[in-house]
C-alpha cells in the first residue's frame, strides 16, 4: 500500500516516534503499537532492531471469554490424551496483545504444543475452504517462529464430536 516492504518500514520507525505516539493516550494508537512491538519482539527478522524489548504502553483490557469452540476441544483434548503422560491443557492468549484464544499443552514447565481451531470467529466468510482472517493469520505466523509446533483444526468441516476427536487424535500422533 505504502509502495514499501515491512522491513524497511519497521527499520524507519526510531524509539523517538514510538515515544511521541504514546503520549496520545488513545487505546486504538497503543493497542496498534503494542501489537507492532510484540510482532517485532518474535519475529527473528528483526532481531537488530532498536525497537526489540521496549516498554509497552499503558496495561490493555483483555477479553476473558473463551470461544465455545476452544472450550469444546479442551474438553475433548482432556478426553483423548492419555493421564499417564502428566500434561497440562490451558486455554490462553498465545501472543501478547493478540486477544484470540488457543489452547497451549504443556509437559511439565515446557510448552509442548500449540493448538489453533478455525471457526467462524477467526476465518474468512463465505470461502470454500476456513481461510484465516488477517489477525488470525499473523497470530499463526508468529506461534511458528517460537519454534512450538502448532496444530490447526478445522472446526467449521468437523460436524461431530466424533469427527473432532478423530482429527485431533490423528494429529497428536505426530506430537506425542
Amino acid at each position: 500500500m505504502l509502495g514499501i516492504k515491512s522491513e524497511k518500514l519497521i527499520n524507519e520507525i526510531s524509539p523517538d516516534v514510538v515515544k511521541s505516539i504514546e503520549g496520545m493516550d488513545r487505546y486504538r494508537y497503543n493497542s496498534r503499537l503494542n501489537l507492532l512491538l510484540t510482532c517485532i519482539d518474535i519475529d527473528k527478522q528483526f532481531q537488530h532492531s532498536s525497537l526489540r524489548n521496549m516498554k509497552r504502553f499503558n496495561k490493555l483490557p483483555s477479553k476473558q471469554n473463551y470461544r465455545e469452540s476452544i472450550c469444546k476441544m479442551k474438553t475433548i483434548l482432556t478426553k483423548i490424551v492419555p493421564k499417564e503422560l502428566n500434561l497440562r491443557i490451558i486455554i490462553n492468549y498465545q501472543i501478547p496483545n493478540i486477544n484470540i484464544d488457543g489452547i497451549t499443552i504443556y509437559k511439565d514447565s515446557t510448552k509442548l504444543l500449540e493448538i489453533e481451531t478455525l471457526d467462524n470467529v477467526v476465518c474468512l466468510q463465505n470461502t470454500p475452504h476456513s481461510a484465516p482472517n488477517g489477525i488470525m493469520k499473523l497470530k499463526i505466523d508468529l506461534l511458528k517462529q517460537k519454534e512450538c509446533p502448532v496444530i490447526m483444526v478445522d472446526y467449521t468441516r468437523s460436524k461431530t464430536n466424533y469427527e473432532l476427536e478423530m482429527d485431533l487424535q490423528n494429529k497428536l500422533k505426530l506430537y506425542m
